[in-house]
């Protein structure tokens, strides 16, 4: 996951995750998460975030052309340990089908 972090490269992937780089160590971070549009969703993965102690500064819910799938987008000021941590949670969360990270 540290290589994921690293500012040297432009972009690297790992399973259902994306990063844009570079990636600055402190500030505010564009997350764009897929997820199943199920009842409850939205407040997992808020709560997600929260726990790693990062704030949310703006959200956006928008449903996909597949009835089963919708796109969050969120703006996330967050710590690169505290990103690090939100990503491997996304990882183990099976109602995220993906997501990408770049700095705004």
């Amino acid at each position: 996951m540290n290589k994921l972090l690293n500012s040297e490269t432009k972009t690297e992937q790992s399973e259902n995750v994306t990063i844009q780089k570079p990636v600055p160590s402190t500030g505010s971070f564009r997350l764009n998460i897929m997820v199943t549009n199920k009842r409850g969703v939205l407040a997992k993965v808020s709560s997600l975030i929260s726990k790693r102690g990062a704030d949310i500064e703006e959200l956006n819910f928008k449903p996909t052309s597949k009835g089963n799938l919708s796109l969050l987008e969120m703006t996330v000021l967050a710590e690169q340990g505290q990103l690090r941590g939100i990503l491997n949670d996304a990882r183990k969360n099976s109602e995220i089908k993906g997501i990408s990270v770049e700095s705004p």
